[in-house]
């Protein structure tokens, strides 16, 4: 009799609880304390990152001396802070809704951020590695980006020519990673129905993957991804673009068949 009554008690208590307790908010984020304090301030601060990366291109191609390479390196270093700070906001203001300008403007500067330093790596991987070492010899500061420089150089059998490395940096994000980009999109298409509780209706996906996964899903359907063809042949004229009926035409599909 004791326990029953103690039972109850606790579930009064408990429900009196609920009942004061307030509804939970939804998650936010102050960003323009941290960041900027809109979109078309994001976009007018840009100047110091295009500053930063001016500065880092008049290296190309310079990169003569052990002064030189500390130089560029310090350049990149500072490129990137700059660059994250934007692409932090960008990405956070997307977060919170996938419909925001914010999402297409943070892929774009990121390819275009990629492209104008793309050039760096590869001029380091052409250093041989005598004339590396005699660089450090004359330039104590290069002590300070000792990893950065051995892990560059590791990935020398991986790197493009710079001028095809280019290239392909602008042309992210459109192309990378998406083998992932078409599973989401396939897996938006589908629906798992509502299953009936005995507290409501559950929408399998919303309770699966969260309201961001959601709305991710529901951005595939509705815009999706796009790329401008007319304006790469612009931009980079002498790459030999064709297109899917044009390659077809070039194959010897009885040939092909022959030897299947």
């Amino acid at each position: 009799m004791k326990s029953r009554i103690f039972l109850l008690c606790t579930a009064l208590h408990v429900s009196a609880l609920n009942a004061q307790t307030p509804p939970l908010q939804p998650l936010s984020v102050d960003l323009a304390r941290y960041y900027f304090s809109s979109l078309e301030a994001e976009t007018t601060a840009r100047a110091d990152l295009n500053s930063a990366l001016e500065r880092l291109t008049k290296f190309q191609g310079q990169i003569h001396t052990g002064q030189q390479l500390l130089g560029a390196l310090q350049s990149y270093e500072e490129v990137l802070k700059l660059y994250r700070h934007h692409e932090a906001y960008l990405r956070l203001r997307c977060s919170q809704n996938r419909k925001d300008p914010a999402c297409q403007a943070n892929g774009k500067l990121g390819s275009e951020v990629n492209a104008e330093t793309a050039f760096l790596v590869p001029e380091i991987l052409a250093i041989p590695e005598k004339q590396l070492q005699a660089f450090r010899a004359a330039e104590p500061g290069l002590k300070s980006y000792q990893f950065a420089l051995e892990d560059i150089r590791r990935d020398t059998r991986h790197v493009l020519p710079k001028t095809e490395q280019a290239f392909l940096d602008r042309l992210n994000p459109e192309i990378a990673d998406w083998q992932y980009d078409l599973f989401e999109q396939i897996l938006a298409g589908i629906s798992f129905g509502t299953v009936q509780t005995a507290t409501g209706p559950l929408d399998v996906v919303r309770q699966r993957m969260g309201d961001d996964a959601v709305r991710m899903y529901e951005w595939f359907d509705r815009v999706g991804f796009s790329v401008d063809r007319a304006a790469l042949r612009r931009e980079f004229p002498d790459v030999a673009f064709h297109d899917f009926e044009s390659w077809v035409k070039t194959r010897d599909w009885n040939a092909l068949l022959q030897s299947a």
